[in-house]
């Protein structure tokens, strides 16, 4: 009986020391849930802190997409005005050189007509001049004229003395 209430004792001994041995696992296990319950939780903070910020990039994301839209649309509206402006400029240029070939006609055509008149005023001149004899030669008849009737001579022989009828 005392041999079996060693053997019990220290069957006892030995269990309480595994249990003890247990318990320190246990306690070991227990520190170290916590500090994964901890960790845990400050991964959850950090989860969730992550998500906001997630979520405002999300929001700010969407307001890039839409101002970006927003962009797209406005280049190629600009984009479209700037189409329409370059080919009225075009038009505008053809229309100059269009202008430009007209206004050199033009002033060919006005040296022409510089250079006609000019030939037109130089007949002029040698008509009037042309006249001014004949002017004088009707004057000179018309003296003689006169003193043919005062000598009482022909008409017919004034014009001849006069230097002839031309």
């Amino acid at each position: 009986m005392f041999h079996s209430k060693n053997q019990d004792l220290a069957e006892m001994t030995r269990q309480l020391q595994q249990l003890q041995s247990r318990n320190i696992d246990l306690e070991t296990d227990k520190g170290t849930l916590d500090r994964l319950v901890a960790r845990n939780l400050c991964l959850e903070n950090e989860n969730k802190s992550h998500a906001a910020e997630l979520n405002k990039r999300s929001k700010r994301d969407k307001d890039l997409v839409a101002r970006n839209l927003w962009l797209e649309i406005e280049n190629e509206s600009q984009t479209a005005e700037l189409n329409k402006l370059w080919k009225r400029n075009k038009d505008l240029k053809s229309d100059g050189r269009k202008s430009i070939n007209e206004i050199t006609r033009l002033l060919v055509r006005n040296q022409d007509l510089e250079t006609e008149l000019e030939g037109h005023k130089l007949e002029l001149d040698e008509l009037a001049k042309r006249n001014k004899e004949l002017e004088d030669d009707i004057e000179r008849i018309e003296e003689r004229r006169g003193r043919a009737d005062e000598l009482g001579v022909g008409s017919c022989e004034v014009g001849q003395e006069a230097g002839g009828w031309r």
